[in-house]
């Protein structure tokens, strides 16, 4: 007795239902009795194609990290510079504020001294009084001066000190200044 035929639409339907997996080594199909040495000349090509691909991404991650380190670092060295900078720039703006104390010590002592012996040169208790409301009023006026003086000192201290930081950090934005 002869098989029985499959009709064509049948045999469709079971060939697209059933797809095989790929398999890593494939036998050719026209040699179904593949020796294992092809089989496995097959397999050592494929490896060693996976092999140099891996290396090619090694090689190009390896370059890619060489680059951003020296990014980093071309960062990090104009970081460094920038506060070197501003350090300096604060050193003198603190020098200057130091030199200002001091000139406003020497005139605030001097205006005491002076003060003293215009006191001792009274006569009377009225000219006491009066001399010291005049001298109390100088120290006023003297005081608002300074303090203008010193706000402005601080504010250009202040300035002069954040301008190398804030144009480094410009420019690491790609910011101007």
């Amino acid at each position: 007795m002869a098989a029985p035929r499959k009709s064509p639409r049948t045999a469709t339907s079971k060939s697209s239902a059933a797809v095989p997996a790929p398999a890593l080594v494939q036998a050719p199909v026209d040699a179904p009795e593949a020796s294992p040495a092809l089989a496995l000349g097959a397999v050592i090509e494929q490896v060693e194609g996976f092999t140099q691909v891996v290396r090619q991404a090694s090689a190009s991650s390896l370059e890619q990290s060489r680059a951003a380190f020296g990014r980093l670092k071309e960062a990090a060295d104009e970081a460094a510079a920038s506060l070197e900078a501003a350090r300096k720039v604060g050193d003198e703006g603190v020098e200057a504020l130091r030199l200002k104390a001091l000139e406003t010590i020497k005139t605030s002592t001097d205006a005491s001294f002076d003060f003293a012996r215009a006191l001792a040169g009274c006569k009377t208790l009225a000219d006491a009084f009066a001399l010291q409301n005049e001298h109390a009023r100088k120290q006023v006026e003297a005081f608002n001066v300074q303090a203008k003086d010193y706000s402005s000192l601080v504010q250009k201290v202040a300035h002069d000190t954040m301008s190398p930081l804030t144009a480094s950090f410009g420019k690491g934005f790609g910011l101007t200044a």
